[in-house]
């Protein structure tokens, strides 16, 4: 619980603060020492199979690497090696990372198993002397839900289970039925 973000702002920016975004400061062990910064952030997911879509936003200030479980799943201003030294390819202007940047998850939700997973990320500032650094990752994790009012059919029975989507596409509603005999019975 509590603020999520790391980072550091040495110099005061009129239009970029990211200091009332910032939960643990990490000028004391970036700044002018060290371009990068490791973190782990544990979240649990109770049924993976209910994910339908999967969002890292991101407010970073210069660039990162995320994984998933430890599978690679995004990266933005991020050289192809990465050790301790490594910086991002970019400064990125502060402004830029006062707003929240998606990043689609979709083809890694296999990775998510029920339980407790993890967020690993690679903050990488631009410079070890760079004035500035965020990181303020948010992992959005969505399904979708046919709205009930709506008439389904289901084409698969599925009991025990949740229904799917079914179909929209209804076929012919009988509205009302009449009796007919036929002639050909009345001939027998």
């Amino acid at each position: 619980t509590g603020k999520t973000a790391l980072g550091f702002q040495t110099i005061l920016n009129a239009t970029a603060n990211f200091r009332p975004s910032i939960g643990t400061n990490l000028q004391s062990r970036m700044y002018n020492i060290s371009p990068t910064v490791y973190v782990r952030i544990p979240f649990v997911v109770p049924d993976p199979a209910k994910i339908d879509h999967l969002t890292l936003q991101m407010r970073h200030d210069d660039g990162f690497v995320a994984w998933l479980n430890g599978a690679e799943a995004a990266s933005d201003h991020a050289p192809f090696a990465l050790d301790w030294t490594t910086t991002s390819t970019e400064d990125r202007p502060d402004i830029e990372a006062m707003s929240f940047l998606d990043f689609n998850l979709d083809s890694d939700r296999g990775v998510l198993r029920p339980g407790t997973n993890y967020l690993a990320i690679q903050g990488l500032n631009s410079a070890r002397t760079n004035n500035s650094f965020l990181l303020l990752p948010r992992l959005v994790a969505t399904r979708e839900v046919t709205a009930t009012n709506v008439l389904r059919y289901f084409t698969k029975p599925t009991p025990g289970s949740d229904n799917g989507a079914g179909t929209a596409v209804l076929g012919p509603i009988l509205q009302r039925s009449e009796e007919h005999t036929s002639e050909l019975q009345s001939q027998f």
